[in-house]
């Protein structure tokens, strides 16, 4: 009974002396912010890439269809609402990696084209989206 009771006090006593000594500063890591810069020039590659694949449509590949219709959305999409989605980067702490800007960029943009117009939108799946059935038939 003695030996539970001092091991009790001697916990609360390393409790108290922890909270005393309040939060370590060694252990704190301070990453630096994305300048919104590097966001743009992520979003601008983006645009160039969806506007890239925009286009083979127009040049004759028409095996590409609803992915060009689908890309040209998207750039168009991007470079109307760059600056924004530039800002919801920066308040979001978004890693300025390539992956992770199109990743937030693309949920952005479904969420839009999906809140507008749920008809077309059933056409259009998120590349995170999983096809229905019905629609793979058609292709």
């Amino acid at each position: 009974m003695k030996t539970a009771l001092s091991i009790t006090a001697l916990g609360l006593v390393f409790l108290l002396a922890l909270i005393a000594a309040g939060p370590s500063h060694e252990f704190e890591i301070n990453q630096p912010v994305p300048q919104p810069e590097v966001y743009a020039e992520q979003m601008d590659a983006l645009i160039a890439a969806c506007n890239e694949k925009g286009a083979a449509e127009k040049t004759g590949f028409l095996e590409m269809g609803d992915g060009a219709a689908l890309s040209r959305m998207r750039g168009y999409f991007f470079s109307q609402n760059k600056d924004w989605l530039v800002s919801q980067m920066m308040a979001a702490c978004v890693n300025p990696t390539p992956q992770a800007v199109q990743y937030f960029a693309d949920k952005r943009f479904f969420a839009v084209l999906h809140s507008f117009d749920p008809k077309m939108a059933k056409t259009y799946l998120a590349p995170w989206q999983e096809r229905p059935s019905a629609l793979s038939r058609l292709q």
